[in-house]
């Protein structure tokens, strides 16, 4: 990856750093709004090959620069009204790409999306996707934690965060020949002089932050029943791959033909993981592993008043396996009052606080150690403690700090195993929030 993307490297760096699962019946804000205090964890993403936008990046590998432990980061502003995106004219006197501005219409969220590479196969990604809301009385609060499995080439379609750039030749060549036939049929009368593409792929020259790119980007627009319903453009670093900037507009029903909800990125750098136990595999045991089960329970305080919420008993079995990374899906038990659906986990050697870590790990620590300081999101994590637990066993805690939220994550270090975790959360709107995660066995 070029420099200019790579800002200075913070080697100890990483992402998912708070265990959310799936909980039963949670305590409830003013008006009854249901709250997850660590954000809900979607279901997992099998994204599909980006063939429709870059056919070719279906058979591609990932780009070189994109390894296991590195993070990747943008900024995300949502606007509503009329922020259409910008058109590629097929008579334009300049090749320069437009620098999409979220300076229009009227602004409804804003976010950090972070991307961390858990694993690069010779046919799948695993990426764990972070998004943080910017909620208005400061602070970012982790909304949810996403796992999306992906073509390496170019992992997902919206969610394309990067492309193999020995994709862009292909597409660039066909909408130069669609260019030159338009331009006739303009030229003959067939088609009026504003006709465009509905998509068209562009190369030229783009500045970011007073930064100069050679740049590729696709603009795209969906037509329903004869009226725009959805557009997109996406401009990537030519040279890397990485996504530049991006606009992904949606039309809203019975809002008129421009009311448009535009979520605008902007990318903000991307940084490497080097933890102490890089690299190292997991525990033998989780090869065999055919369930893990942790019992949850939440309770809150709200203008002093205490909520106790009733523990859930979540199985997890494993869906995929690699030597260093484990995705299980997290099912509560049928208790009464829960929450039905599933989630998916992540226990990795290259995770920072997931359920499992390479039992070299406790060798490798030291009071005090810092282990995360993310430079986006605010996120700190050190080592509390390393010797002794209550049950004799040896162990560690590590402790995970941000704008609103305390986790103590507590391990067994023969087994790499989380038996304990207790995050408290300050929601914006003043509630307090307490879950403890209770690890109970695993067979």
């Amino acid at each position: 990856m070029p420099n200019r993307l790579l800002r200075p490297v913070l080697t100890s760096l990483a992402t998912a750093a708070v265990l959310a699962l799936p909980v039963a019946a949670q305590p409830k804000q003013p008006g009854g709004t249901p709250t997850t205090p660590n954000g809900p964890v979607q279901p997992g993403t099998a994204a599909a090959p980006s063939a429709e936008l870059f056919p070719e990046a279906a058979t591609l590998p990932a780009p070189d620069w994109i390894k296991p432990g590195l993070t990747l980061t943008w900024s995300m502003t949502s606007m509503s009204g009329n922020v259409q995106v910008p058109v590629f004219k097929p008579n334009a006197d300049t090749p320069a790409i437009p620098k999409l501005q979220s300076t229009k219409g009227n602004k409804t969220g804003a976010a950090l999306i972070q991307d961390y590479v858990l694993a690069v196969e010779p046919k799948r990604v695993v990426i764990i996707r972070s998004v943080y809301d910017k909620p208005n009385l400061g602070g970012l609060v982790l909304a949810k934690t996403q796992v999306i499995l992906g073509s390496p080439g170019a992992p997902g379609l919206e969610g394309t965060h990067w492309v193999n750039p020995k994709a862009f030749d292909g597409p660039l060549k066909r909408t130069a020949e669609e260019f030159k036939t338009l331009q006739e049929e303009i030229r003959t009368g067939k088609k009026p002089a504003d006709h465009t593409l509905n998509r068209a792929y562009r190369r030229g020259p783009i500045t970011l932050s007073g930064t100069p790119y050679d740049a590729v980007a696709v603009t795209d627009r969906t037509v329903t029943n004869g009226q725009q319903s959805a557009e997109r453009m996406l401009t990537y670093d030519a040279d890397s791959g990485v996504l530049l900037n991006a606009a992904l507009g949606q039309k809203q029903p019975n809002r008129g033909m421009d009311a448009f909800i535009t979520a605008y990125l902007d990318f903000l750098g991307s940084d490497t993981v080097a933890l102490p136990w890089a690299n190292d595999p997991l525990p033998a045991w989780t090869q065999t592993l055919n369930t893990l089960t942790y019992t949850v329970t939440t309770s809150s305080v709200f203008q002093g008043m205490p909520t106790q919420g009733k523990p859930v008993t979540l199985e997890m079995t494993p869906e995929l396996r690699g030597p260093d990374y484990l995705i299980l899906n997290a099912k509560p038990k049928g208790q009464q009052g829960t929450q039905g659906g599933s989630g998916q986990k992540i226990a990795a050697g290259s995770n920072l606080i997931g359920l499992v870590l390479p039992a070299s790990a406790a060798n490798r620590l030291r009071k005090g150690q810092v282990l995360l300081n993310d430079r986006f999101t605010g996120s700190k994590t050190h080592v509390e403690y390393v010797g002794p637990l209550d049950n004799g066993q040896p162990g560690f805690m590590l402790v995970t700090t941000d704008a609103n939220s305390t986790t103590q994550s507590i391990y067994e270090s023969t087994r790499g195993l989380m038996v304990y975790q207790r995050s408290t959360t300050q929601d914006p709107s003043g509630m307090t929030v307490v879950r403890e995660t209770t690890f109970v066995r695993h067979k």
